[in-house]
Order: C-alpha cells, then sequence, then structure tokens
C-alpha cells in the first residue's frame, strides 16, 4: 500500500494532479488548496490514501499527516466518500474542522460540496467525542476582544494545568465576554470556576 509519494507535478487537472514519480505518474485527487497553490514542475510530498472501489482504485493525497487521518475519520461518517470528505478539506483547515465540530457549527461543513445538512448534523454526532480527544490550536477566527497578551498567557496556563486547548480557549472566551479588559490574573481563576462547573 502506498503511504507517501515524492515527485513532481507534471499536469493540473480539475480536482488532481499528475505526479510524476521516477518516471511513472501518479494520477492523485488533492484538496483544492493544493491545486491552487501548485504549478507544474513544482516538488512536492504527498501523504496518501488509496481507496479501493469495484469500479476503480482512487490516490488521494495531502500535504500534512493530520490531514490524512481527518480524511479517514470523515470517510467513516454515513453518506461520505472520498470525494466529500477531499471537498471539506478543500474549505477548512483539519483545526477549522475539530473546531466545528467541537462549537457544533453544521453550517461550516454544509459549505463543502456534496454535504447535506442530514451529513453535516451526522458529522458533528458521530466525530463529537474523536474531536473533543483531540489537541488542536483554535483558529483566528474565534474573536477574543481582551489584550492578546492576557488570553495567550491565561491559555497557557489553563493548558499547563491539563485542559485541552479547545476547552481553555472557550472557558477564557467566556469570560472575555463579560470582562472584555480582564487581565491573566482575572482570567485563568474565572475561566477554572466555569472549567469546573462543566460551564462551557
Amino acid at each position: 500500500m502506498i503511504g507517501k509519494l515524492t515527485g513532481t507535478i507534471e499536469h493540473i487537472l480539475e480536482d488532481s494532479i499528475i505526479l510524476n514519480v521516477n518516471g511513472v505518474g501518479y494520477l492523485t485527487t488533492v484538496p483544492a488548496y493544493i491545486l491552487h497553490q501548485s504549478k507544474v514542475g513544482d516538488a512536492v510530498s504527498l501523504f496518501i490514501e488509496t481507496l479501493i472501489r469495484p469500479e476503480m482504485i482512487t490516490l488521494y493525497g495531502f500535504k500534512e499527516f493530520n490531514e490524512k487521518t481527518l480524511f479517514q475519520k470523515l470517510m467513516s461518517v454515513q453518506g461520505i466518500g472520498g470525494k466529500s470528505a477531499a471537498a471539506i478539506l478543500s474549505i477548512m483547515t483539519p483545526d477549522q474542522i475539530l473546531e466545528s465540530i467541537i462549537s457544533n457549527d453544521a453550517a461550516a461543513f454544509k459549505r463543502a460540496d456534496g454535504i447535506g445538512p442530514k451529513v453535516a448534523t451526522r458529522i458533528l454526532v458521530e466525530l463529537k467525542d474523536y474531536a473533543a480527544k483531540q489537541d488542536f490550536v483554535i483558529s483566528s477566527s474565534s474573536t477574543l476582544s481582551s489584550s492578546s497578551v492576557n488570553v495567550d498567557d491565561a491559555l497557557s496556563t489553563l493548558v499547563q494545568l491539563g485542559y485541552k486547548r479547545h476547552e481553555a480557549h472557550q472557558a477564557v472566551q467566556k469570560v472575555v465576554g463579560t470582562m472584555p479588559d480582564a487581565t491573566t490574573e482575572i482570567l485563568v481563576p474565572a475561566a477554572l470556576k466555569l472549567l469546573a462547573r462543566n460551564i462551557v
């Protein structure tokens, strides 16, 4: 089974590339961002997921290993195949996908081609436990109005105390919502109270 391919992009197609590896051209489906960032002649290394179907064998390529892992997880959801999973990874990073699941944001998934309301809801339900166990960086789209230094210090402190980063972020965000000018000394104990009471 192919785990990784390193070669030169020979052709760029609508949703895939032909990757020349030592003279052999591998037709590899990739997320849209790879297509947009690439040009013919670029040298690339891709982690490969191979899907074997009765009618064809399809290679999917990802620049990061965690993208491949999430691709596999997304395909475990009823109603999602390789094409739909790749479509999701074309519009969101792995961290954004996990954050959307944690925050119950079905609308984020419905932006992907082929993902309707029912499938989007299944993603939230079936991958909720998986997402909750992952440690990831909250995206910059999440707004916090307190000083970034205070927020970063508070998040760092809570993570050092053993909380997942997304749990810490949600708690700090709630505190900042009521005390936008809170210092680190105020943010940490207030967030700890919320975490202790599971109000996140």
